[in-house]
């Protein structure tokens, strides 16, 4: 197979790119670039262009790094087949243990939600009980000055009767003294 030459634009420049590579695959290699390279100049858009690309360079390295490790990770795994039996079953542990902690958790969710709405039924009861305290209290206020003003209604009369049984004797005196009945005795 023979060596294609392809043209391809990374961050405004003009590059021929020669290989065997398909020119479909050489351009989306070319977007993935132009796209990194965005990615990181949205994020940092204090850096020089050579800053920039070798940041861009830098992340798909480590990115392609990490997937290396990954594969040779997932090789290890698919080699080693009583460990990943193992790692099925410590996770099907896992899944029934957090199934039965999301159980309780649900139950502790019912229980918060009965309690919490109990507590609104409470405040609410409380606050209706305040206002039928807060309105005997007023109804009690006017009842003691009720009270108060019908005692100094009942002093003022008191007083007026005294003040009038003691003109009444006075007038009794007056009339027994101009009649002269104080003399015949």
């Amino acid at each position: 197979m023979g060596s294609k030459r392809v043209q391809v634009e990374i961050a405004g420049m003009t590059f021929h790119v020669v290989g065997e590579d398909d020119a479909d695959y050489v351009r989306s290699l070319a977007d993935e670039a132009n796209r990194r390279i965005g990615d990181v100049e949205k994020n940092n858009y204090r850096l020089n262009d050579v800053q920039l690309y070798l940041l861009s360079l830098l992340n798909a390295l480590d990115d392609m790094h990490k997937m290396e490790r990954s594969d040779k990770e997932a090789s290890a795994l698919a080699g080693d087949t009583e460990a990943m039996k193992e790692k099925l079953l410590e996770i099907e542990t896992l899944k029934k243990q957090i199934a039965e902690k999301d159980e309780r958790i649900e139950g502790f969710n019912k229980r918060y939600e009965s309690l919490k709405s109990d507590l609104k039924e409470k405040d609410e009861s409380e606050k209706s009980l305040q206002k039928e305290i807060d309105e005997l209290k007023r109804k009690r206020e006017e009842f003691d000055e009720e009270i108060k003003s019908k005692d100094e209604t009942i002093q003022e009369l008191e007083d007026k009767n005294y003040e009038s049984q003691m003109r009444l004797i006075d007038l009794n005196k007056e009339i027994y003294v101009l009649r002269g009945d104080h003399e015949e005795k």
